[in-house]
């Protein structure tokens, strides 16, 4: 797995309950195993979320095959997290993980022109309180 899409350990593609889903179907295809408590699959120790267009708010740009389980594009994943935490109080975990992206990978305000415009300023912003934020531990 790329470590620049799974800064944390994970691969986030949401989450569906275990079932016949074709995106269950698709990761148990990858010998994933599902964690009921965690309502999560996992392959060689990490997490796959499995999230649809509904919870994206739109289809990836770019994907790709990893071990036969498809990922998304870096644009395209910062652009469902910025989707999900700019949006729902809820889900400011999503702006965090793109805060840790920011710094890991690291992406400067240039990587916004590859998001949508609707995204691009609060990217930038983003960016901008990374870097004058103290140095992370």
């Amino acid at each position: 797995m790329s470590r620049a899409l799974t800064f944390n350990e994970e691969i986030a593609l949401g989450m569906l309950s275990e079932g016949s889903h074709p995106l269950d179907v698709a990761a148990r295809a990858a010998d994933a195993t599902w964690d009921a408590h965690r309502r999560v699959h996992t392959l060689d120790g990490v997490p796959i979320h499995l999230v649809t267009a509904v919870e994206t708010g739109s289809r990836p740009d770019a994907i790709e095959q990893r071990h036969g389980v498809t990922i998304v594009s870096l644009p395209d994943l910062i652009r469902f997290k910025l989707h999900a935490g700019l949006d729902r109080l809820d889900r400011t975990r999503d702006l965090a993980d793109v805060v840790e992206l920011i710094r890991r990978v690291p992406l400067d305000k240039s990587f916004a022109a590859r998001l949508p415009a609707t995204m691009r300023d609060p990217f930038r912003r983003l960016v901008d309180a990374v870097r004058s934020a103290p140095p992370h531990p």
